[in-house]
Formats: C-alpha cells, sequence, structure tokens
C-alpha cells in the first residue's frame, strides 16, 4: 500500500487539499490489488451526485448475454466471481458524510470469496426478477452489481443478466468484462484455474491524476475555450408548458429508429473518406442541421457524452481498466438552412477537433479544480437540453468462439421512477446488428411522441442526405483541422490548395 493511498483523501478531503497535495507529491500508479481506503471522486461521479437522485442507489447499467455454450450455473457463478474479484471497481463504497458531501472508498479484498452462488430463474419472471434487482444495489454496503441466470424450455438459450451501478462502470467496462468473462469460462471449462490479467492502472489512480490535471496552467488556458458558450442557446421547443415533473423519470418514453444495413455501412465507410471525418462527426452535423429546423436557430448547445479515457499527458493505460470514465461537456452545433453538405461537415468538423482534449477537461475544471471562481463560472454556462452520445459499435466485441452474445431484453428500469432526468431528450447512437439504431429518451410532459418521431426521421434523413454527399465525386478534401501544426484557417487552406492546384509555369 503507497503512502499516496494513505494520505491523500483522508489527509486532505477537500478538492483544494487534494490538489495541493497532489501537486507536492505528484501522482504515482498503482493496481487495482494496492488500492484501498479512500478515492478522489472523478468529475461524472462529482456531476452524479450533485443532481441529488431521490434512490440513488439506483441508476445502473445492465447487460443480458444469451448463452451460446451449455455453461452450468456453478461454472458461471466462479467465473463471474473471478472477474468480480480482478476489477477494483467492484469494491468502491459510497457513502455520505455529515456535512452532505458523498465519499468514495475502496473495501477490503475478500479473500475467502470462492465463487458466486448465481441464481437461476424461469425465463418467464425475467421482466419481475431483473426489476427486483435492478432496485437492490447498495452503495454503501454493497454489493453494487447483481447476476442472475435465466432457463426457459428446451431449445431456448439461457439468459445471464448483469446489472451494475453506472458510479462503477460504463460502456467500455463492460466490453472488459465480457471479455474477461468469456476468458474465465474458457479456462474453466478447460480444468485450468482463471488467470485473467490485472488492469495496469487502478480507477483511484486516474482519479488522482484528474486532481492534480485540474491545477495545472495548460488545463486553466482551456476555459477561454469554454468561456465562448456563455452567449450561447441551449433549449427546445416544447409541445407543452414547462412544469415540474417534465423532467421525471417516470415521464419518460423511449423511440428507437434503425438506419438501414446498407446505409449504415456507407456510414461506416464513407464518413471516414470523405473529409477524414469520424462516424460521430457525420451524425452530429445531421444533428445540427435537424435542429436548426426545429428551432429555427443557426446554433443549438447540446451536451455531448465521450468514453472520457483520453490521454491527458500522464501515460495512463486505461485499457483493462473498469470503472466510470465518462465525459460530459457542452457543444455548440452550427446548422441554417439552405447549407451545403460539404460546408455542413466541414463546418461540424472544424468545431468538434476545436474542442480541447476531445472536451475531457471541461468536467475536470467544473468538478476538481480548486479555484472556485472557476468552478462557478463554468456551472453558469447555458445548460443544454439535448444530450447526443455515439456508443460505438457492439457487433464484433465479442468473437465467434465467445460462450455468449449480446442481446436486447426487457430488464427492468435502470433509473429509480422517483429520480430525474438531467436532460429533456436524450439520443443514443449505436450500430448492433449491422444497423445503425437511434435511440431518443424524451419526456412525455415536455413532448409529444409524434414531435420526436418527426425529429428522429428529420435525423436520419439528413444522415442519408450527407452520406450520398459523402459518396459523391465531388465530395472529399482537406480541412484546417487536418493541419493542426500548421494553423491554417479555412480561408487560408483554400487559398494553399488553389495554389497547388495550379498548373506549374515551367
Amino acid at each position: 500500500m503507497t503512502y499516496w493511498n494513505v494520505c491523500l483523501a483522508n489527509a486532505a478531503p477537500t478538492i483544494r487539499g487534494q490538489a495541493a497535495l497532489a501537486t507536492r507529491v505528484g501522482v504515482p500508479v498503482a493496481t487495482e490489488d494496492d488500492e484501498c481506503g479512500a478515492v478522489p471522486l472523478t468529475p461524472i461521479q462529482q456531476w452524479f451526485f450533485k443532481q441529488e437522485q431521490a434512490e440513488a442507489h439506483h441508476w445502473n447499467q445492465s447487460v443480458m448475454l444469451e448463452l451460446r455454450q451449455p455453461i452450468s450455473a456453478e461454472h458461471l457463478g466462479g467465473a463471474l466471481a473471478a472477474v468480480i474479484a480482478r476489477h477494483g471497481a467492484f469494491r468502491l463504497r459510497f457513502t455520505r458524510g455529515v456535512s452532505g458531501e458523498w465519499q468514495q472508498a475502496y473495501a477490503a479484498i475478500d479473500g475467502g470469496a470462492a465463487g458466486v452462488a448465481l441464481p437461476v430463474h424461469p425465463l418467464e419472471s425475467l421482466t419481475a426478477i431483473t426489476t427486483q434487482l435492478q432496485a437492490s444495489l447498495d452503495l454503501a454496503a454493497g454489493p453494487l452489481w447483481r447476476a442472475a441466470l435465466f432457463t426457459g424450455a428446451a431449445g431456448v438459450a439461457p439468459q445471464l443478466f448483469l446489472v451494475v451501478h453506472h458510479l462503477a462502470v460504463d460502456g467500455v467496462s463492460w466490453r472488459i468484462l465480457a471479455t474477461d468473462l468469456a476468458q474465465a469460462c474458457a479456462q474453466l471449462g478447460a480444468g485450468q484455474p482463471v488467470e485473467l490479467a490485472a488492469p495496469a492502472v487502478s480507477y483511484a489512480a486516474w482519479a488522482r491524476s484528474l486532481v492534480a490535471r485540474a491545477q495545472t496552467p495548460e488545463l486553466r488556458a482551456e476555459l477561454a475555450h469554454w468561456r465562448t458558450l456563455a452567449d450561447a442557446a441551449g433549449t427546445l421547443p416544447r409541445d407543452f408548458p414547462p412544469e415540474a415533473g417534465a423532467g421525471g423519470v417516470e415521464a419518460a418514453e423511449t423511440f428507437n429508429l434503425d438506419l438501414d444495413a446498407a446505409t449504415t455501412t456507407s456510414l461506416l465507410r464513407d464518413a471516414s473518406t470523405a473529409y477524414r471525418l469520424r462516424v460521430d462527426e457525420l451524425l452530429l452535423a445531421a444533428l445540427a442541421q435537424t435542429l436548426a429546423g426545429w428551432t429555427g436557430r443557426t446554433a443549438t448547445v447540446v451536451s455531448l457524452e465521450n468514453h472520457g479515457r483520453e490521454d491527458l499527458g500522464d501515460e495512463l493505460d486505461l485499457s483493462r481498466t473498469v470503472g466510470w470514465f465518462t465525459s460530459l461537456y457542452p457543444v455548440r452545433l452550427g446548422g441554417a438552412a439552405g447549407t451545403s453538405p460539404g460546408d455542413l461537415l466541414t463546418m461540424t468538423k472544424e468545431t468538434l477537433r476545436a474542442l480541447p482534449r476531445h472536451g475531457v477537461g471541461f468536467g475536470v475544471l467544473a468538478q476538481l479544480c480548486a479555484d472556485e471562481a472557476v468552478r462557478r463560472e463554468l456551472a453558469a454556462l447555458p445548460r443544454a437540453e439535448l444530450c447526443f452520445n455515439y456508443l460505438g459499435q457492439v457487433d464484433h466485441t465479442l468473437g465467434l468462439e465467445a460462450p455468449f452474445a449480446w442481446v436486447d431484453a426487457a430488464t427492468g428500469p435502470s433509473a429509480s421512477p422517483l429520480g430525474h432526468r438531467v436532460h429533456l431528450i436524450d439520443i443514443n447512437a449505436i450500430v448492433v446488428g449491422g444497423r445503425l439504431r437511434v435511440t431518443w429518451i424524451f419526456s412525455n410532459r415536455a413532448h409529444r411522441r409524434a414531435t420526436i418521431v418527426r425529429q428522429a426521421e428529420a435525423f436520419l434523413a439528413q444522415v442519408r442526405v450527407l452520406l450520398a454527399h459523402c459518396a459523391s465525386p465531388e465530395a472529399g478534401g482537406p480541412t484546417p483541422s487536418d493541419f493542426a501544426h500548421v494553423r491554417l484557417d479555412a480561408r487560408e487552406l483554400d487559398a494553399l490548395l488553389h495554389d497547388l492546384a495550379e498548373p506549374s509555369p515551367n
């Protein structure tokens, strides 16, 4: 156990105290097995607790895995126990101090747990049981996870349900956990002891690095970017007058709309060819144009979610670390009627590429900076009412040799019905089954379903328009962000490319 583990949060429980200690001592790297005691809350964890959810213990992520191979409940329980023991995020515990501040700490390692007694239920009870398990997590005493196996009639594959509190897991973490579970099942099936690679860096080490990074002049310099949003607008048109219950979880509805397989293939292929775009950049360009048509404005501030595992200069290998790393930050999306597809794509790409450190610094400054004036200034920025998250592709996360596959199932509410949502609209996009699925989560006390359906259809229509342009002969070409080290603006780049295209006089 390192000196840092003992002293940081215990000796300096405030942000200012932790920052001073971080600056003096540095941030040694520790693995999960080394960690015990108090841990600073990360920016996204701070953000969550500031929402003051009515039942903070019920705010989860869950998955359902369909078994491709016959595996006994005992076998699965042993594999699951090995995965849980390998990742320290499952030992995190959360308590509220007398002053109301939430605190995070590692519970002691339980060396006596040889396996998990995996409960088995009939498949017809799936919704009832998963609903019960979703609400059963305990932040203070644990566990932060639950599991259950559901079996049905002959010929129906068993399904494994896993739920973890969001404070301890994110989308990338699920891929790590599923891969580890598959490996553990294979090792046990071969009669071998389970040996899983240890995460190179603990979640606590990442948390401490963020506290230190929040106090650096380099990160403070990013304030200039975030200040440009001070006069932006983030409100959306509503079908109903504002009321207190519009943000309630119980008022939330979901609408899914899929892009066809051929167009999804084009999205994954042509977006990167034309203008050197990322998939999320093309999707956000389509969203910008959709919002312009809906709001009548030329720009709207939205919240973006990202995986948050950015390199902040500490060279921390987070590729096998389980935890909640998500970064949440505001972006001004511009669009207007009549904007050409090429101009829209270029403008959106340049807006997103201009984000310092892919936006991760916003939460670090807003939640962890020791200067209260900085935290107040960022908290006062316009609040976005729409949040967008592109989750990437999950089709190939698990190979064909894996003993299970991801499946959709009704697994009960992931958040307490007594809780509230932060945004009026959440849009999640993911490629699954070879198709882009776009999920719109909205409040039926703010918008009619028909309104959301229209916007969802308009969004996919814009995606198709932009993809058609990307596949056309006139599309493509570099943009200023492709020459970031040269510092050219769009006008200067166009002039340079024009000069280069001119035939040589010789």
